[in-house]
């Protein structure tokens, strides 16, 4: 479930809420108290979505350490896995500020001491995409921190996703604020108008 599990329920919440709210929208005098819980429904969602961006914007310093973290329990858990595949992919990077933070994880730690036959490489997600290549070569990535900068960046992605995922952001800051203006819009004004109920 992971990921999709909240995204399904969110969506599922959005549907039943505006549901509602059509329903009573017409009648309002006749279910007065189906009207102020949704109004009360729809305040908490405008209120989290508010402290979400405000803590995103206050701890986005720290989205370093929270994809070190991430790279660190990599194979821990398959969800988070599918997550940083699918990022390292999108934004085609790799790591959190190079390739060499897969060096973080017991696996892909490139220590002489480390056993694992994954030593000194980073996750397929990291490799350059190859459109002629029918099959993923998931083994595209084996060895290459042991490789030098321009060696390995003919086989993976170099550069690291925090500062690609930091680029994207700004590039689509525009877009970004009005899909957040145009979800609290309809918000604050039903607010407003239950205000002046």
């Amino acid at each position: 479930r992971g990921c999709w599990g909240w995204g399904l329920g969110a969506a599922r919440f959005g549907v039943i809420s505006a549901h509602l709210g059509a329903e009573i929208w017409p009648r309002p005098c006749r279910n007065i108290c189906l009207l102020q819980a949704f109004s009360v429904c729809l305040t908490i969602v405008f209120l989290l979505q508010l402290v979400a961006g405000v803590l995103g914007f206050v701890f986005s310093d720290k989205v370093s350490d929270i994809v070190n973290a991430a790279i660190v329990h990599y194979r821990d858990d398959p969800d988070l896995q599918n997550l940083i595949d699918f990022g390292q992919k999108e934004f085609s990077c790799c790591g959190g500020v190079s390739y060499k933070d897969w060096s973080q994880n017991m696996y892909f730690n490139c220590t002489p001491a480390n056993p694992s036959q994954e030593r000194c490489s980073v996750p397929f997600s990291c490799c350059l995409q190859d459109t002629h290549q029918a099959v993923v070569n998931t083994q595209c990535g084996w060895g290459v921190q042991a490789r030098g900068y321009l060696e390995a960046g003919a086989v993976i992605y170099t550069s690291g996703c925090v500062d690609t995922l930091g680029s994207w952001i700004h590039g689509n800051l525009l877009l970004l604020g009005g899909i957040a203006l145009g979800l609290a819009l309809p918000q604050l004004l039903l607010s407003a108008l239950r205000a002046g109920w």
